[in-house]
């Protein structure tokens, strides 16, 4: 890097490009993933998704709102018929998503449209009850894969 009197840095044609986004843990730089890492805890994204013309910031809700769900089955989050929700609220998932609420409600709107998602009202200033629902083909699927091989 070279600098002019303005005090800006320029790059030498051949010098390689800094990266700012690179992630380093603890002053390292990152790995290989070899057969005994660990992986980070990541979110589950269902393939269906990458076929639905959905903007991507609902494809990123979605898969955020099925990963509250894993949780909730864990927990026992069943309503009285024993179908599985999850109470989100609009900000939290906003913070989570580095949204603002108004882009996180047209998000769900719009999962709501696609059949992805059920809203029920809880009360006044309540969070809502959120459904996370899967496409027919998903729960199909899901199915036959979930079963052993026979051997």
């Amino acid at each position: 890097m070279t600098d002019n009197c303005s005090g800006r840095k320029f790059r030498k044609q051949g010098e390689p490009q800094e990266n700012k986004n690179r992630v380093e843990t603890e002053g390292q730089e990152t790995g290989y993933v070899w057969a005994d890492t660990h992986l980070p805890p990541y979110l589950p994204y269902p393939r269906f998704l990458l076929k639905m013309d959905i903007t991507q910031t609902a494809k990123l809700l979605y898969a955020l709102l099925l990963d509250r769900t894993t949780l909730s089955q864990k927990n026992g989050w069943q309503d009285e018929s024993g179908r599985t929700y999850i109470i989100f609220p609009v900000t939290a998932i906003a913070d989570a998503l580095d949204k603002s609420p108004s882009t996180i409600k047209e998000a769900l709107n719009e999962l709501d449209r696609a059949g992805l998602l059920e809203r029920r009202r809880q009360g006044f200033s309540t969070a809502n009850r959120l459904y996370v629902k899967l496409p027919p083909v998903v729960q199909i699927s899901g199915l036959l894969t979930a079963r052993k091989p026979d051997l």
